[in-house]
Order: C-alpha cells, then sequence, then structure tokens
C-alpha cells in the first residue's frame, strides 16, 4: 500500500502544469488557459452573458419559466448573486 502511494504521489509531482495563452469571451471576458500535459484547458469558468452572435442567455426566470424554456439559460444556485462572485 505505502509502495503504490507513493507511486501516485511522484506521478502527480512529475506532471507540469505551464500557464498558457488567453482566451477572450464575446462579452470581453479575458481567460487564462492552462496546458496540463498535452492538453489545454480553461483557466477559470465563463462569465460569458452573450451567444457568439450577440443574443442574450436568459437569466433572472422564474421556477416554471425555468422549466418550461427549450434556450439556454443561467443562473446562480439559489438565486444569490453572491454564487455567482464565488464560484464564476
Amino acid at each position: 500500500m505505502i509502495r503504490s502511494l507513493s507511486l501516485i504521489i511522484l506521478t502527480i509531482l512529475i506532471i507540469e502544469v505551464v500557464p498558457a495563452q488567453t482566451v477572450t469571451d464575446i462579452d470581453g471576458n479575458v481567460y487564462p488557459t492552462v496546458v496540463i500535459g498535452e492538453q489545454e484547458w480553461m483557466g477559470e469558468n465563463l462569465r460569458v452573458a452573450h451567444y457568439q452572435n450577440g443574443d442574450p442567455i436568459l437569466t433572472g426566470l422564474s421556477h416554471t419559466q425555468w422549466q418550461q424554456s427549450t434556450e439556454g439559460i443561467w443562473a446562480n444556485y439559489d438565486d444569490d448573486p453572491a454564487y455567482g462572485i464565488l464560484y464564476g
């Protein structure tokens, strides 16, 4: 068991996380990207409020409207804006 755990820890330490470039969304928000191994990832959650064509992503709907919608929608957990600031 100790040998297996040591190998896992060594493997984790070998992976190098390298800052890469940035990505900008339609609203002008700039996001860092991170390269892990051979893959490039977003460094944080999207904060975009519009689709690429400029249409707004709906928000602020009632529970019923949310259930009946067939479009993309976003909301903060428990309709609390503090969660949007905390978690993006």
